[in-house]
């Protein structure tokens, strides 16, 4: 009697993630394997992935480098780091309305969009922003120093800082590929307020000692002091120079 064959790969059949990451990580290896049921299985969650109906599909499904996307930041196409500034921004239609979309984390390049976990949509009109799904009052990544009041200048200060981080990864030189630093995906400009600012518990946020805030600062300074009492925070508002 011939004994089944060990599974090319170690990973159990119900652990959706799982199977999801090592599709993602050796798509080819689990493609040119699918006789393999554990390769099979994970390719078919990641097919499903690709196919559904989530925030991160919707953006995938968005144009990218829309001259929209240019005008709204007030971005020049033809600078150099431009189209890395807005690789994380889609042009989308939702509703009867043309939105922008960001993705954190953003996708590196020639990276699937599966990993991103979250989707802002920004309408330049009105300048508001929403998230898609299940929406944090604060939407922050890490230590927050900078806290945003206003949609415009957190979408334009993610792009500047994309900006300035490809014009000098592009300055190290192609001789230095190895010291080169790996693509900023996680990096924000700061945190910013999806809600009104007494709206998050801001005991449970990652403040610095002094904290910036880009807008209208007095709802959130007030909130803040309520919360946490002037002794532990010294909160100061900044503007973008004209």
């Amino acid at each position: 009697m011939t004994e089944a064959a060990e599974p090319l790969f170690d990973i159990d059949m119900d652990d959706h993630a799982g199977l999801l990451s090592l599709a993602r990580a050796h798509r080819y290896a689990v493609l040119h394997n699918l006789n393999d049921p554990i390769a099979r299985q994970a390719w078919s969650v990641y097919q499903h992935e690709l196919a559904c109906d989530s925030p991160r599909n919707t953006w995938n499904s968005g144009q990218a480098h829309h001259p929209a996307i240019y005008r709204a930041l007030c971005i020049d196409p033809a600078d150099p780091t431009a189209a890395y500034a807005v690789l994380h921004l889609r042009l989308v239609r939702i509703a009867g309305a043309h939105l922008i979309a960001a993705a954190w984390p953003v996708p590196a390049i020639y990276e699937d969009h599966l990993g991103i976990d979250t989707v802002l949509l920004w309408n330049p009109v009105d300048n508001t922003l929403i998230e898609m799904g299940d929406a944090e009052p604060l939407f922050s990544h890490g230590a927050v120093d900078t806290i945003y009041a206003d949609p415009f200048e957190f979408m334009r200060a993610w792009a500047e800082q994309r900006s300035i981080f490809w014009a000098r990864r592009q300055r190290i030189g192609a001789d230095k590929w190895s010291a080169r630093p790996d693509e900023i995906t996680t990096k924000l400009p700061g945190a910013m307020l999806m809600s009104p600012a007494d709206k998050v518990q801001w005991r449970g946020v990652n403040l610095a000692g002094a904290i910036d805030i880009v807008g209208d600062a007095a709802p959130v300074k007030r909130a803040i002091m309520r919360e946490l009492g002037p002794p532990r925070m010294n909160v100061a508002q900044i503007q973008r120079a004209a």
